[in-house]
């Protein structure tokens, strides 16, 4: 299908808005179920509190046990200590940071809210490296079954 705007996540056609994997449509919004279409900033991953929580209780873990280790080398009972006990705090704690870090990064997003209230999303990163959201925002606004569901909050 030819779409007039299209990106790894979607495309835009007179039909409505396709979603797309791997250019592959699976699921097509007609205008007719639209709601509202907004481009606003937001987080850029979904669940985005789930992947926060992981990566705090990653890093509680590596603090826990940093802890535990240095109360073990500072005991009399200490003996020996091999290179994974120093290891295992490192890991978790650098995938806590990236995890924490990742879903409480913002940009500009694409939300679809359908008619019975569900909400699709999709990070908009790639359009403003190329800077060109002004052009998809006029594309928008030029189509004929979408320019009245446009909402711009960036």
């Amino acid at each position: 299908m030819k779409y007039e705007f299209e990106n790894k996540y979607f495309g835009i056609s007179d039909q409505g808005i396709h979603l797309l994997r791997n250019r592959f449509n699976y699921n097509t919004f007609q205008n007719s179920e639209l709601e509202e279409l907004r481009i606003e900033k937001g987080k850029l991953i979904n669940n985005w509190i789930v992947v926060f929580i992981i990566g705090t209780i990653f890093i509680g873990f590596s603090l826990f046990y940093s802890i535990q280790l240095f109360e073990l080398l500072t005991s009399d009972q200490f003996f020996r200590i091999y290179i994974e006990e120093i290891l295992v705090p490192v890991i978790p704690f650098l995938l806590g940071i990236y995890a924490a870090y990742a879903s409480l990064k913002t940009g500009p997003v694409l939300k679809i809210i359908l008619r019975g209230g569900k909400t699709n999303s999709f990070p908009l990163t790639d359009l403003k490296k190329e800077n060109k959201i002004d052009e998809f925002v006029e594309l928008l606004k030029k189509q004929e079954g979408l320019k009245k569901f446009v909402r711009i909050n960036l």
